[in-house]
């Protein structure tokens, strides 16, 4: 079954209790939503891992089956305490929060470059990719024909 990698309680981790409630009123779905928009960012940047062993799929209700990586809740958890927080100013340090987003996105960007390497993130397995999608080379060139000068 499947259910998030982060919770509310990950959260508290970095944002007081109370300040969560005072920001989303005591909507649960305002802290969902973040959660799953902060998710689907991060998967953004993990194209060459096994996302569905990562994150699990909600779609077909698979939970997921690597085991609780806490440096991948907290990339998470700070992207999501970045959307909840911009909701509203209840006594919490926006530049702190901001950085903390910004330092997981510059993070997620160095691993898409393959310049980090976390460990026992498992990578995508070519041989399980769908081999009936459409093949061939989706950039197109077109030029203008050469011209000759004549003065």
């Amino acid at each position: 079954m499947y259910t998030p990698i982060i919770a509310l309680a990950d959260l508290e981790n970095y944002i007081y209790p109370e300040k969560i409630t005072a920001i989303t009123r005591s909507n649960a779905t305002i802290v969902n939503d973040a959660i799953a928009s902060a998710i689907s960012e991060v998967k953004t940047f993990l194209g060459r891992f096994d996302i569905v062993a990562m994150f699990g799929d909600p779609v077909a209700d698979t939970a997921a089956t690597m085991p609780a990586d806490q440096f991948l809740n907290k990339l998470c958890a700070h992207i999501a305490c970045w959307n909840i927080v911009q909701l509203a100013n209840v006594g919490i340090d926006l530049s702190l929060i901001r950085t903390n987003q910004e330092d997981a996105i510059h993070t997620l960007t160095r691993i898409q470059q393959l310049k980090q390497v976390p460990q026992n993130w498992p990578l995508l397995d070519l041989n399980t990719i769908n081999t009936n999608a459409t093949k061939g080379n989706p950039v197109q060139i077109k030029a203008r024909p050469k011209r000759s000068n004549n003065f």
